[in-house]
């Protein structure tokens, strides 16, 4: 299962909002990228949580590398990007440009 699966993506008329539920991973962990209408949401863990020695009779838990790709419904600003971390939820708010603005 991917960590990152549950996303919600809403806007209003100045900015566009993702969440994602990220639970059990620190803010460290997680990677947001923005390219050409793209936006990328990256998480690890690390492999050095294993206790080997253990003899599991059910693990579940993963680690290694996830990321999710979302194409943005709307040209948004770059450098007018902020994210917050609270309660296993990633919340990101990306400011549209002037001209996405005015046409909502």
């Amino acid at each position: 299962m991917f960590p990152v699966s549950n996303l919600d993506v809403y806007e209003d008329p100045k900015s566009l909002t993702v969440e994602a539920e990220l639970p059990g991973f620190h803010h460290d962990q997680i990677n947001v990228t923005l390219e050409e209408g793209i936006l990328q949401i990256a998480v690890e863990r690390d492999k050095k949580t294993e206790n080997r020695e253990n003899n599991y009779y059910l693990r579940e838990r993963r680690s290694g590398k996830w990321s999710r790709s979302i194409q943005l419904p709307a040209v948004v600003q770059d450098d007018k990007v902020t994210a917050t971390y609270n309660d296993g939820v990633l919340k990101i708010v990306l400011e549209k440009q002037e001209t996405q603005q005015t046409e909502k």
